[in-house]
């Protein structure tokens, strides 16, 4: 304690240096650190360059006055990408855009023939190249009136025809080949009006059809198999399963073999369920089933074509703003650099330099969502920008591509050798978030500082504020946190640099203060329990479960006959060794010096580099040859509290019967394992602190446990909120 202090004073005298902070930070997606994705960000109108990322923003209430964003300047020489060191100052664009309407989807509707009469099925493809394998059918009242019409390369499009009575319900079944995404198709009357579009805008057609509702017959779960005839793989196919509209199964595929690749879900009796099957090349060869729990097949998809999907799926589409008319621009402002880190790339053996880029925006940006962007502006050889990637956000931006610029292929190609760019299309998604934080101006408010210094002092440990991150603790253990006083009241917790950590909350900070100073209190262990049972020969088996251990030395049990712990006496004069992993370790102890009739209390105490602690007592009564009492039938509780946050615990109570063991694990929507802990026979308190085995933070979500034993089986729900 007295080493905090010292430290503590020191802190505070050169933390007065920047109480006069005038923004305060309203929206953050931390920078991660080494990245190996990088984002070309760059206009350079000699180059023929005009890329620029686009990354989405919400849940703002100030008004956006200074921006501030991560990433790296290279230049390109005949010899390939040369890294480049920052400026102090870097010209760049800066766009915002306020968030368009979406639409929720409706149910498809059957297409019926208006009028009696010859209807036309018409065939496109955008390059004129044929449809590469693909193929259409038509039916009229479900009975195929067209088989397998495909589209030749050469000419702009190709007629068939088929016949259909007035109220005709007509449906389509469409095969993707490859460039599925070039293929379009319209249905027209016998007027030659077009009824309906099939495809179109670089989406491929799926088939104009109305797919049946699928219910779960029985509680339970269920089994999905997914075949591909010629064993080469779905080719860029994907199958996502909902259950009620809730995805369960995302984004499967069969990367190569014919199959079965087996996945399970689980489905109340009565449930909805849907599939959304997205084609990849030679989808005709695809297809699925799913099976209820007593393993019969209750529905099949694909046996006579590309398969297309299982009832529906009520989805949100976002709307799509104009990108080229952003809310506000401001052209040429000046970014401010700072060095962070060096980034070693092995396979390009060069060394890319980090630099943290500031702007204050000559205007305030009042909107609450929308989209962000900057733009580096490049001449002659100078600098061509790229974002480097961040966390905390929805995983998910945009790079776009201006076609007013006369790019050539060539030019295009040559940002591909170090920078993530994709050519071809006006827009192309990327599945991550960018670096970036926005700060509001502080009107006539003062504000402070909250330094969180980690005891021992350890670095990149991520800081959350009320479940968001915030940042990470620099090289000496330290993060600091500047804001209005009410902005930095909550709850605060850590996680990283190898060690387990207290959360906090902070209430009132400041009171008058300019500055406060905490210190975070380090847990080496985390037990999820310690128990104490009398075993077949009244001896007292100690047992305890570590889900994590971090500079753990050993543990040491301790043994009274009263609740009194000054009094107890040390049972193992060995330390029993540590074993530091982040995975769970078991431990047992055997006290052979018991007395029949007697009452004991037992400590466990946790050793660790910097001093122990003590969990207990538990207690146990030796009574004889009258063995210990054990459940007469296996069960388990409910889980509470249920929901629970993210970052806090839940209790999980189960009772195996005598001669019983089982498993209780932890799965995800996906089915995935996230935890599992192994039980004998007796009474347990599981408690799951929302850690996978490898001891990683899972997301906020619904998840099932399950105990599993010789005699019961039985999976129930929980829910884990932000």
């Amino acid at each position: 304690m007295k080493k905090l202090s010292i430290f503590t004073a020191v802190l505070a005298l050169f933390a007065f240096g920047i109480l006069s902070a005038q923004y305060q930070q309203i929206f953050n997606q931390p920078y991660v650190p080494n990245p190996q994705d990088l984002y070309t960000s760059t206009v350079h109108y000699e180059l023929g360059v005009n890329y620029w990322m686009n990354d989405e923003f919400e849940g703002l209430t100030d008004a956006i006055k200074k921006v501030e964003f991560y990433g790296t300047p290279g230049n390109w020489t005949s010899f390939g990408w040369v890294p480049s060191v920052a400026n102090e100052e870097e010209p760049f664009i800066v766009r915002f855009y306020g968030k368009p309407e979406g639409h929720w989807t409706e149910p498809k509707q059957p297409l019926l023939a208006p009028v009696t009469g010859t209807y036309t099925v018409r065939l496109f493809d955008r390059y004129l190249d044929g449809w590469d394998y693909g193929y259409l059918d038509v039916m009229v009242n479900g009975v195929v009136v067209l088989d397998a019409i495909s589209l030749g390369s050469g000419p702009e499009y190709a007629d068939f025809t088929f016949f259909a009575n007035e109220g005709d319900e007509i449906s389509t079944r469409y095969a993707a080949g490859d460039y599925a995404d070039e293929n379009w198709y319209e249905i027209l009357d016998p007027d030659m009006n077009v009824i309906a579009t099939d495809g179109g805008d670089w989406v491929a057609p799926v088939g104009i059809f109305v797919p049946e509702a699928l219910f779960a017959p029985v509680t339970g779960t269920y089994t999905l198999n997914l075949y591909d005839e010629w064993g080469d793989g779905w080719s860029g196919g994907r199958l996502s399963v909902y259950v009620d509209g809730v995805l369960v199964l995302e984004n499967l595929t069969i990367s190569s073999g014919t199959g079965p690749d087996t996945y399970t879900f689980f489905a109340n009796a009565g449930d909805e369920l849907a599939t959304i099957f997205v084609p990849g090349g030679w989808a005709y060869e695809n297809s699925y089933e799913i099976l209820d729990p007593d393993l019969n097949v209750i529905a099949v998809d694909g046996e006579t074509g590309a398969p297309v999907g299982l009832g529906f799926v009520l989805t949100y589409l976002e709307g799509e703003m104009d990108w080229d008319d952003p809310d506000y621009m401001f052209y040429d402002v000046m970014a401010t650099t700072t060095f962070v880190e060096s980034v070693e790339w092995e396979f390009l053996e060069v060394t890319w330099n980090i630099y943290k880029y500031e702007i204050e925006l000559p205007d305030e940006v009042d909107l609450q969502e929308g989209w962000f962007s900057v733009q580096a502006i490049a001449y002659g050889d100078d600098h061509l920008f790229m974002w480097a990637p961040g966390s905390g956000g929805n995983i998910h931006s945009y790079q776009y591509e201006h076609y007013g610029v006369d790019t050539k292929v060539a030019d295009r190609n040559l940002l591909k050798d170090m920078a993530i760019v994709r050519s071809g299309n006006s827009r192309d998604d990327i599945d991550n978030d960018m670096a970036l934080a926005f700060y509001a101006e502080l009107h006539d408010v003062e504000a402070i500082t909250i330094y969180f210094i980690t005891n021992p002092a350890t670095p990149m440990v991520a800081v959350y504020h009320d479940g968001e991150l915030v940042g990470h603790t620099n090289e000496d253990g330290i993060f600091a946190y500047t804001g209005v006083p009410e902005d930095l009241e909550g709850s605060y917790h850590f996680e990283g640099g190898g060690r387990t950590w207290e959360p906090l909350e902070v209430t009132d900070p400041g009171a008058g203060d300019q500055i406060l100073v905490i210190a975070v209190a380090v847990t080496p262990v985390e037990l999820s329990s310690f128990t104490a049972t009398v075993n077949a020969i009244n001896k007292v088996e100690l047992n305890w479960v570590s889900q994590s251990e971090n500079h753990m030395t050993g543990y040491r049990v301790h043994r009274n006959s009263s609740p009194n712990q000054s009094g107890a006496i040390l049972i193992t004069p060995v330390l029993i060794p540590a074993t530091n992993t982040s995975t769970a370790q078991s431990y047992r102890v055997t006290d052979n010096s018991v007395e029949i009739g007697q009452t004991y209390h037992y400590w466990l105490e946790a050793v660790d580099y910097l001093g122990s602690d003590f969990h207990g007592p538990v207690s146990v009564t030796v009574e004889g040859n009258v063995p210990p009492v054990l459940p007469e039938v296996t069960s388990m509780k409910n889980a509470y509290p249920n929901p629970f946050k993210a970052g806090s615990r839940t209790n999980i109570e189960v009772a195996l019967k005598a001669g019983e063991s089982g498993e209780l694990s932890i799965y995800n929507l996906n089915g995935q394992l996230v935890r599992s802990y192994t039980l004998d026979q007796g009474s347990h308190s599981i408690v799951w602190n929302g850690k996978d085995q490898r001891g990683a933070t899972v997301g906020s979500g619904i998840y099932f446990y399950k105990l599993q034993t010789p005699s019961f089986n039985q999976i129930k729900k929980m829910v884990i909120m932000k």
